[in-house]
C-alpha cells in the first residue's frame, strides 16, 4: 500500500462538471429584502451556486418560490406543505416557527418532484419583514448542479459507439459507497478535495485506457475503448480498486474510502446505453454486497444470484425522497402500571414495486451500500418533530445504525435535530446494538460520551446477543439496558432462563439503569419481570407498533 496522497483545495482536476459536494455544509443568509432581491441570494449567485427562493408565512403559507431574482406574489395555495413527503410538513412548520422566533436556523426541505425545487435542497431559514409588513420566514435553497448531465453525456457517448456497432469497449463503475458518511465531518472545500483525489487516483491509474466521467454525488462512469478482453480489464479494474483503498491525506489525517468497482462489455450485444451501464452498476453492486476483490464483471448470473438485492438496493435509493417510508411507534411500558413511559420510533417501508419491505432486510442493504446514515437522521428527525407535537412526558427512543455509532459527526446531527423540531433532548434515547460497539470500542465510547455531554440518553439495545463485556458496561454513560427478547421469551418456562435475566436485571439496576424486557408477549413473562423488579416492558401483550395517531391516542387513554 502506498503513502496517503495529500488532498488539497488546489487540485486543477475537474470531476467531470458534475456537482461540488457535499453542498449540506454549504449556507448563507438573507440578511434583508430589498427591492425585491435577497442579498443571500446575490452571495450565492456570485458563488456560482444556483439558488432559489422559498417564502412562507409563519402558518405556512406560501408566498413566493422562485429563482435568485424573487418577485413578490400573492399567496399560494395553502395546502401546499401537504404535498411534502410524510412527517416533512409538520418538521418545515416547526422549523418556520424556530426561524419566526430565533432569527435564524439551519434545516433541511424535502419536496416532491414538480414543486420547482429539486427533490433534496439545503435551507437557511431566516426570520425577515417582507415589504407589506408580514413577518415570513425565508427559506433560501441552496442546491448542487444535478449530476444527471454528467451522466446523460456519459450515455450519449456510450449510445453513439453502440450506433456504430462497436462492441470492442467496455463501460465500468467506481462506487464509493460510504463516500457521505466519511466526509461529512469535513468541510465543503475539504470534500470537494477528496473526491478531486479520487479522480486523480482514477485517471492516473487508468491513464488513456479509459475516460472518466462523474455520474453522481460518489459515483465514477469509465468508458474503456479497449474492453472486449474482460480478463484483462479485470486486472485493471483490480489494480483501480486498490489504489482507491489506499489512505488519502487530508488536514493531517488519513482518511480512506471503501470502493466497489464493476464493469460490463459491450460484446455481450447491448443495444442500449442505459442497460449497459445498469449492468455496470449492478456489477459494482455485487462486489460491494458479496465483499469479493473488490472489482466484478457483469455476468447474467450475478443479476440471478443478487435479483432480490439488486431489486432492493435500487428501490432503496430514493425511497426516502418518494414519501415510501413511514414511522410507527412501539409504547414501552411501566411493567408495574402498564401505563406508556415511552415509544421507540420504527422505520416502515412500502415499495410500489416490491411491497411491503421488512426492516430486516432493507437496513443491513443500507448498511452496506453506506446509505444508513441518511436513513437514520431521516427517522431521527421525522420521530422527533412528531413527538414534538404530542403532549406528554414520554421518551423517545431511536435506533442508530452499527455503520453509524463510531462516527463523531453522530454528535452534530443530533444536535441539529433537537434544534430543529424543538424537542427536548433529556426526553430524546439513542439505543445503540452490541454490535455496534463491537466495530470500533474506542471511536464507539467517545460518539457515546458526545451524546451523553448534550443531555441525550443512551440505551443499549437487544443485549446478550453481542461481545459486551461488564467492563464495558461500566465504562459507558448508559442509561438503559434493553434485555434481548430470546432470553424473555422462555421465562415463565424455564427456571435457568428466569435466572439469567434476573441477574441481568439485578446488575443493570446496579449500576444505574433502567431496564427495558423486550418481546414480551405473555402475561406470565410480565408478572416474571415485575417480581425481578424490571421497571419496563415492550412488546404485543400491551401493543403493536402504532400509527403516530393511534399513538397520540394511546397517552390519551393512559390520562
Amino acid at each position: 500500500m502506498r503513502a496517503p496522497s495529500p488532498v488539497g483545495a488546489s487540485s486543477p482536476i475537474d470531476p467531470g462538471g458534475a456537482e461540488t459536494y457535499p453542498r449540506e455544509s454549504v449556507t448563507h443568509e438573507a440578511h434583508d429584502m430589498e427591492d425585491g432581491e435577497a442579498s443571500g441570494t446575490k452571495q450565492v449567485a456570485q458563488a456560482g451556486l444556483p439558488a432559489a427562493i422559498v417564502v412562507v408565512d409563519e402558518g405556512g403559507a406560501l408566498l413566493f418560490s422562485g429563482g435568485t431574482e424573487p418577485v413578490w406574489a400573492g399567496a399560494a395555495p395553502a395546502g401546499w406543505l401537504d404535498g411534502l413527503p410524510a412527517g416533512e410538513a409538520d418538521r418545515v412548520r416547526a422549523s418556520v416557527a424556530t426561524a419566526l422566533r430565533d432569527g435564524a436556523m439551519s434545516a433541511r426541505l424535502l419536496l416532491p418532484r414538480g414543486h420547482g425545487l429539486p427533490v433534496r435542497t439545503n435551507v437557511r431559514i431566516t426570520a425577515l419583514d417582507a415589504p407589506d409588513g408580514v413577518q415570513v420566514a425565508c427559506l433560501m435553497a441552496l442546491h448542487d448542479v444535478s449530476s444527471d448531465a454528467g451522466r446523460d453525456r456519459f450515455l450519449d457517448s456510450v449510445q453513439d459507439l453502440l450506433a456504430e456497432a462497436q462492441s470492442a469497449f467496455a463501460v465500468g463503475v467506481v462506487d464509493l459507497p460510504e463516500f457521505r458518511r466519511v466526509v461529512s465531518g469535513l468541510g465543503t472545500a475539504d470534500a470537494d478535495a477528496l473526491l478531486r483525489g479520487v479522480l486523480a487516483r482514477i485517471t492516473t491509474t487508468l491513464g488513456a485506457r479509459a475516460s472518466v466521467q462523474r455520474i453522481g454525488p460518489s459515483e465514477f462512469a469509465l468508458l474503456i475503448p479497449q474492453g472486449d478482453d474482460e480478463e484483462l480489464v479485470q486486472a485493471w479494474m483490480e489494480d483501480l480498486h486498490d489504489e482507491l483503498r489506499s489512505p488519502y491525506r487530508v488536514k493531517g489525517r488519513d482518511v480512506t474510502l471503501r470502493n466497489a468497482v464493476g464493469f460490463a462489455s459491450a460484446k455481450r450485444g447491448y443495444l442500449e446505453a442505459a442497460t449497459l451501464l445498469s449492468d455496470a452498476e449492478t456489477a459494482a453492486l455485487h462486489a460491494n454486497i458479496r465483499d469479493t476483490s473488490g472489482s466484478a464483471v457483469f455476468r447474467t448470473a450475478i443479476r440471478d444470484e443478487d435479483r432480490r438485492v439488486i431489486e432492493v438496493a435500487s428501490a432503496l435509493r430514493s425511497a426516502v425522497q418518494r414519501g415510501e417510508m413511514h414511522l410507527v411507534y412501539q409504547p414501552i411500558l411501566a411493567l408495574d402500571t402498564q401505563r406508556v413511559a415511552g415509544f421507540e420510533a420504527l422505520v416502515r417501508w412500502t415499495s410500489p414495486s416490491l411491497g411491503v419491505v421488512g426492516p430486516d432486510e432493507f437496513i443491513p442493504i443500507a448498511e452496506k451500500l453506506g446509505w444508513v446514515g441518511e436513513l437514520d437522521t431521516w427517522v431521527m428527525r421525522n420521530a422527533c418533530s412528531w413527538a414534538a407535537g404530542v403532549a406528554g412526558a414520554f421518551s423517545l427512543s431511536v435506533n442508530v445504525s452499527a455503520r453509524w455509532s463510531d462516527d463523531m459527526t453522530l454528535i452534530d446531527r443530533v444536535a441539529e435535530t433537537l434544534r430543529e423540531t424543538l424537542f427536548p433532548v433529556e426526553r430524546l434515547r439513542v439505543e445503540i446494538t452490541e454490535t455496534a460497539l463491537a466495530r470500533d470500542a474506542v471511536a464507539s465510547r467517545r460518539v457515546l460520551r458526545g451524546l451523553h455531554d448534550l443531555g441525550v440518553s443512551l440505551a443499549m439495545d437487544d443485549f446478550g446477543t453481542g461481545y459486551s463485556s461488564l467492563r464495558a458496561l461500566a465504562e459507558l454513560p448508559l442509561d438503559v439496558l434493553k434485555i434481548d427478547r430470546t432470553f424473555i421469551d422462555p421465562i415463565d418456562r424455564d427456571a435457568r432462563a428466569c435466572d439469567i435475566v434476573s441477574a441481568v436485571v439485578a446488575m443493570g439496576q446496579s449500576l444505574g439503569m433502567s431496564i427495558v424486557a423486550e418481546g414480551v408477549e405473555t402475561e406470565g413473562q410480565r408478572e416474571r419481570l415485575t417480581s425481578m423488579g424490571c421497571d419496563l416492558g415492550q412488546g404485543y401483550l400491551f401493543e403493536r407498533p402504532l400509527s403516530g395517531a393511534d399513538a397520540q391516542r394511546r397517552l390519551l387513554a393512559d390520562r
